[in-house]
């Protein structure tokens, strides 16, 4: 009786695992369409990893609490433009009483700027974790956020090392990017530019070469009753 029990428990045994399986997987099926329709209502891309431990990471990227980090981070470094030198900002535009604007010591705008590049490179690793290596090759955006940060990383360096001194920053010039990368709407309008300005161009130069063409005739055709 011992000897045909034990089959039958390992049976049974065999039987809840398979049932556990089929219910992990079902479950894993829900979450990837739940994320799919969040993907086709926020207009995000489909193409990232969809194994259970990327979907949770997934879900966390885009989750309130993350988002609003990472906003307040940009909103935080392109604030800095208004307090780091040169700079006018003052507390009245009347010239009669306007006194000299504060300059922050050195070291208090590099700390803040190299809380919000830390932020920014844990945002592209996650990001680049998601695609896969394959989409981030492809992907113009990714590639174009990996050398903006090494460029501003490595001008941050030469700022504290220069302490301060240096006649030039670079990354100033290159902050309105994160507000870009960041924007899915706003990536889809700089698109929808790029395929736009050749054929505005086209009929730009169309109209130019009209005025000028009905310009010269009628010079010509004016010219002799003027003398």
């Amino acid at each position: 009786m011992a000897a045909e029990a034990q089959p039958l428990l390992g049976r049974d045994r065999g039987g809840g695992q398979a049932r556990s399986g089929a219910a992990s997987s079902q479950e894993l099926c829900i979450d990837q369409a739940v994320v799919f329709i969040e993907d086709a209502i926020n207009y995000r891309s489909i193409y990232h990893r969809m194994d259970a431990g990327s979907l949770w990471l997934y879900r966390w990227y885009y989750s309130n609490l993350y988002q609003r980090v990472l906003s307040f981070t940009i909103f935080l470094i392109l604030a800095l433009a208004f307090v780091e030198f040169p700079s006018s900002f003052t507390r009245t535009a009347d010239v009669r009483y306007r006194s000299q604007p504060w300059e922050p010591p050195c070291g208090l705008t590099e700390t803040i700027e190299a809380f919000c590049l830390l932020v920014f490179l844990v945002d592209f690793s996650v990001k680049s974790y998601l695609v896969g290596q394959p989409q981030l090759q492809e992907n113009l955006w990714l590639l174009s956020y990996f050398v903006v940060l090494v460029v501003s990383v490595v001008d941050w360096i030469i700022s504290v090392s220069l302490t301060c001194e240096e006649p030039l920053r670079v990354r100033r010039s290159l902050r309105p990017f994160f507000l870009m990368q960041n924007s899915s709407m706003m990536k889809k309008t700089l698109k929808c530019l790029r395929w736009s300005l050749p054929e505005m161009a086209s009929v730009g130069l169309l109209l130019t070469i009209h005025l000028c063409l009905f310009t010269i005739i009628g010079m010509l055709i004016f010219s002799s009753g003027c003398y």
